[in-house]
């Protein structure tokens, strides 16, 4: 039985990085670019990006082998209570951030406080957290962080997607108190996507009727 929210958008926090120049990019991947072409008194834009620029999903089809793409992923997947944590200070995301709380069919966010790019001090999540995400039956786990594994890694990448659990990184957590929430997040409809920006919203405080 789906759950009932009280939906209240006069309470939605917008948590989604803007796309621009100065957009964080992981090393190696595709920065954003936007030419603006004009004709015949309208403005458009050609965009450039890859499918994983600013606040976006993985799906478990980012690993070579996956079978569920983000045009696959049902509403109550992308609409459904969440967590945010704040590890802002951790050295890593440990498993004891974890401890009592009930993951079953909701998302986890992780409030690190060290978003705009990859720096060698990022705390990265710990195999064993991504593990009990699994166990516990959460649906998502994401991150204000450019990457939800630590710099130079992608095991917790490997534990989660396998096992259904897609990740949403580059969160804005700024000014976001931990707690429950309700997490809205919208990711673009790309045709067997490996990934999408999202566009992604907090409603704060309980959400189930």
């Amino acid at each position: 039985m789906c759950p009932s929210f009280r939906i209240e958008p006069e309470r939605f926090v917008d948590i989604s990085l803007p796309l621009g120049e100065r957009t964080p990019c992981y090393p190696g991947d595709t920065r954003f670019s936007r030419e603006i072409l004009r004709s015949d008194g309208f403005v458009s834009s050609r965009l450039v990006l890859s499918s994983h620029s600013g606040t976006h999903l993985d799906p478990p089809a980012h690993l070579a082998g996956g079978s569920l793409t983000t045009d696959g992923l049902g509403p109550s997947r992308l609409v459904l209570p969440a967590f945010v944590l704040d590890a802002r200070g951790d050295a890593s995301l440990g498993p004891g951030l974890l401890d009592g709380l009930d993951l079953r069919g909701r998302a986890v966010l992780f409030r690190t406080g060290t978003p705009g790019g990859l720096h060698a001090d990022m705390p990265g999540m710990e195999t064993e957290t991504a593990r009990r995400l699994v166990a516990g039956g959460a649906l998502l786990a994401g991150t204000d962080a450019i990457s939800i594994d630590a710099p130079g890694s992608v095991a917790c990448h490997r534990i989660l997607l396998p096992a259904g659990v897609p990740i949403l990184e580059n969160l804005v957590l700024d000014g976001v108190e931990a707690g429950d929430c309700l997490l809205l997040c919208f990711p673009l409809p790309l045709e067997n996507g490996d990934g999408a920006p999202v566009r992604a919203f907090l409603q704060p405080g309980p959400c189930l009727d």
